[in-house]
């Protein structure tokens, strides 16, 4: 099964600005084609046995045979329908850690990755073309997480897209910090180490837009 990556970030990324994920030098066309992956060519550690049928993982035809090589899954919870647009990087490892939802994942860089990610509950993580990531752990719950183009991240970078734990009102029993939250780091953003990103911040491209 074959699509253009145009037509799949339509589908599943409809809000996805082009400005912030493509570069103007793009590593590659929009109208590239895009393969879908059978369970057989990735590499899940799915202990319990959750049922995998509702996960799509899609790569560019040229990056087939180098996919399993730089993409790991676990899955520890139920999962509910998710896309994985994940592009093979240039060096370095990447692993996501599904814990049930539905989960989307757009992972356009070809450049040096070395990430994990743990999605929890419904989740979108959007990374752009040219975006180096040398060391990072981001962590989603119920959360949203868009990184724009041509960035570069140190090592032993955090972003948190939430709470990760709750907090609850002692006299309700209620959690009153569950509310979706988002992330939003632009284009030629520099993360140094040991760089936190806390949920619901926004940082702007750099060099700021003229006008």
């Amino acid at each position: 099964m074959h699509e253009t990556l145009e037509a799949l970030m339509e589908r599943h990324f409809p809000a996805a600005e082009a400005g912030l994920i493509y570069s103007n030098s793009a590593q590659f066309s929009i109208q590239q084609r895009w393969c879908r992956l059978s369970p057989d060519e990735l590499i899940v550690d799915n202990r319990d046995n959750f049922d995998q049928s509702e996960i799509q993982v899609w790569t560019p035809e040229s990056d087939v045979e180098t996919f399993s090589e730089h993409y790991r899954f676990r899955i520890i919870r139920p999962v509910s329908k998710s896309i994985f647009l994940l592009s093979s990087p240039l060096a370095g490892k990447v692993e996501i850690v599904i814990r049930g939802g539905s989960q989307r994942v757009a992972i356009l860089s070809r450049s040096a990755m070395k990430l994990s990610a743990r999605l929890i509950n419904d989740c979108s993580l959007l990374i752009g073309e040219n975006t180096s990531i040398m060391g990072a752990r981001i962590f989603l719950n119920s959360s949203d997480i868009s990184v724009g183009c041509n960035g570069l991240w140190s090592d032993e970078v955090i972003v948190q897209g939430s709470d990760q734990h709750g907090i609850v009102d002692l006299s309700t029993g209620e959690i009153i910090n569950k509310e979706r939250s988002s992330i939003t780091i632009g284009r030629h953003v520099w993360l140094g180490r040991r760089s936190m990103v806390m949920k619901n911040v926004d940082i702007g491209e750099w060099p700021a837009p003229m006008g």
